[in-house]
C-alpha cells in the first residue's frame, strides 16, 4: 500500500476514532494534504483527550488585566487606545477577535469589556493552537449583518 493511500486510512480510523470518543465529526478541506489532515487529527485527539477541561472566562485566560471604564472613555481616539492595548494582550494569549469592518472603536472598545470578557473558555494552551471570536456572533442582528 503507498503511504498516501496509508495516511489516508489511518486519517479515515482517526475520525472514527474521534467521533466514537468524543461525538466530535470533523470536516477537513479536501485540498489538504493526507499529512496536513493527519497532524490536525492528531492534534484534535490530543485537545480532547484532554476532557474533561476547566473552564475559565476570557478575563482570567489572559491574566485579568484592569479593564478600561467605559464611561470615562468619550472619544474614538481614546478608546481606539484600549481597544489596541486589549488586543495586544489578547494576541499574547492566543486570542484573535474579528470585528466587521466599519465598526465604531467605542463600540470595538464596548464588545471586548462587556462581552468578551466574561465568556467562557476552555483553560487550555497548546502550542499554535489559537482561539478565534467573532463579533457578530455575539451579536447576529446587529444591521452590519442584516441583507439590504
Amino acid at each position: 500500500m503507498k503511504k498516501d493511500q496509508q495516511l489516508k486510512l489511518e486519517n479515515e480510523l482517526l475520525k472514527i476514532r474521534l467521533l466514537a470518543e468524543t461525538g466530535a465529526v470533523v470536516h477537513i478541506d479536501s485540498d489538504a494534504s493526507p499529512e496536513m489532515e493527519h497532524a490536525f487529527l492528531q492534534m484534535v485527539l490530543s485537545i480532547e483527550s484532554q476532557y474533561p477541561l476547566k473552564k475559565t472566562t476570557v478575563h482570567n485566560f489572559i491574566g485579568e488585566p484592569l479593564l478600561p471604564v467605559l464611561k470615562y472613555l468619550e472619544t474614538e481616539q481614546d478608546c481606539s487606545i484600549e481597544v489596541e492595548k486589549l488586543l495586544q494582550v489578547l494576541d499574547l494569549n492566543f486570542i484573535d477577535v474579528v470585528f466587521p469592518e466599519h465598526l465604531s472603536w467605542k463600540e470595538m472598545l464596548r464588545f471586548l469589556v462587556q462581552d468578551l470578557m466574561p465568556e467562557p473558555i476552555d483553560d487550555i494552551r497548546i502550542p499554535q493552537l489559537r482561539a478565534l471570536f467573532f463579533y457578530d456572533t455575539f451579536h447576529p442582528d446587529s444591521p452590519l449583518f442584516l441583507p439590504n
